[in-house]
């Protein structure tokens, strides 16, 4: 974990450093707390030091899940709704994992699972894209063309498999 290992190498991350650039340093808890206030965005939750939850037991699951929580909610005046899983691949959040983030207070769960979400979709099991490198990439993310695209190769495989 991140303060374990500020603890044994007796540094900072980089991030927080001040010979780091501006652009590449962490968002401070000031500057969070007055994008949240604007109420234009949501800042959601993570953990408190990134574990992957679904390798943790069930009490340090709740403590990260919890603790991250109230950190963002007494340094912004905002509970989080939304939580993030770190890593967020399908091993990433089991059925546990999912439950301890409702018990907290959230009201949906993202993985890094490429799709769009369903209508029908369990809300602490959403999928999401990364934000493309350009606009481009972007228009044919959010067009469905790249889900179109693996759902025609899938076909393809599926129908040479039978010939």
């Amino acid at each position: 974990r991140v303060s374990s290992l500020e603890a044994i190498l007796e540094v900072a991350p980089p991030c927080d450093s001040e010979e780091t650039p501006v652009c590449l340093r962490a968002l401070t808890w000031e500057q969070a707390a007055e994008m949240a206030s604007t109420g234009l965005i949501e800042l959601g939750g993570h953990t408190h030091e990134h574990p992957i939850l679904s390798r943790c037991t069930e009490e340090e699951m709740r403590d990260e899940i919890e603790t991250g929580r109230e950190l963002i909610t007494q340094r912004t005046g905002r509970a989080p709704q939304l939580f993030a899983y770190p890593n967020g691949g399908a091993e990433d959040f089991t059925t546990t994992v999912q439950t301890a983030v409702a018990n907290a207070g959230y009201t949906a769960g993202f993985s890094v699972i490429n799709g769009f979400a369903q209508r029908d979709q369990n809300a602490f099991s959403i999928p999401r894209y990364g934000a493309p490198e350009s606009l481009t990439l972007a228009e044919a993310t959010v067009s469905g063309a790249f889900e179109t695209l693996k759902e025609w190769r899938t076909r393809s495989a599926r129908k040479a498999a039978t010939v």
